[in-house]
């Protein structure tokens, strides 16, 4: 924990330079080595998301979608994480991320209630959090970080450098919304390549001087 802290505090009070141009390169080179792979689980990620439209509410739904598909989200950065550490990738791999499945709901909703209250109270708009959460699963899964360290961390790390994180995300969200919108199938690249993209942030920021394997999850 302490190493984890120790990184954090020094991208927070040292800063770090946001180099959006190297994280969309290196999410693409990501998701190329793999393409396949990624597309083939995105596929079962879709699957899943229709079965749940089955359900008829729109509500239920809605709030469904919301808790799965941050564990989708892990599968993905796993996996990637497997990619840039020069390890086999095997297709069972994107399944790990389910391990992660109760520490990830307990996040999600830490995180909805929080977004919700502050959108309420007027004290932190709802987006500011919505962005700044970003990072706290993977917190969780390659640092083993608390519920409450995940979200602060996240907080802390994103905040120094907030509005070009929005501006990534907005991206990333728009166009697999747009895609979504127009050409349907074609999310099964924009979702796992918009995780990809992720994972490269926060591998650039907290990992790439770790060796090869996941922290507390060899």
């Amino acid at each position: 924990m302490n190493s984890i802290k120790e990184k954090v505090d020094r991208l927070v009070y040292e800063g770090y330079a946001f180099d959006f141009n190297a994280y969309v390169r290196d999410g693409f080179r990501i998701f190329r080595s793999n393409a396949l792979a990624f597309i083939s689980f995105a596929s079962l990620n879709l699957l899943a998301v229709l079965l749940l439209s089955l359900l008829g509410n729109p509500y239920v739904f809605y709030g469904a979608q919301v808790l799965i598909q941050p564990v989708f989200l892990v599968c993905y950065c796993l996996t990637a994480h497997r990619v840039c550490s020069g390890e086999t990738v095997r297709y069972s791999d994107f399944f790990r991320g389910f391990k992660f499945f109760v520490p990830v709901l307990l996040i999600t909703l830490a995180e909805g209630l929080m977004i919700l209250a502050g959108t309420l109270a007027l004290v932190v708009p709802g987006f500011y959090l919505m962005v700044a959460f970003k990072f706290a699963y993977l917190f969780k899964v390659f640092f083993n970080t608390s519920l409450a360290d995940s979200l602060r961390f996240s907080q802390q790390i994103i905040h120094r450098e907030w509005f070009n994180f929005f501006g990534l995300v907005l991206v990333l969200e728009l166009s697999t919304l747009v895609v979504g919108q127009f050409f349907p199938l074609l999310v099964i690249i924009t979702i796992p390549l918009s995780a990809c993209i992720s994972y490269a942030v926060f591998r650039s920021l907290l990992l790439a001087e770790d060796k090869p394997g996941l922290q507390n999850q060899a």
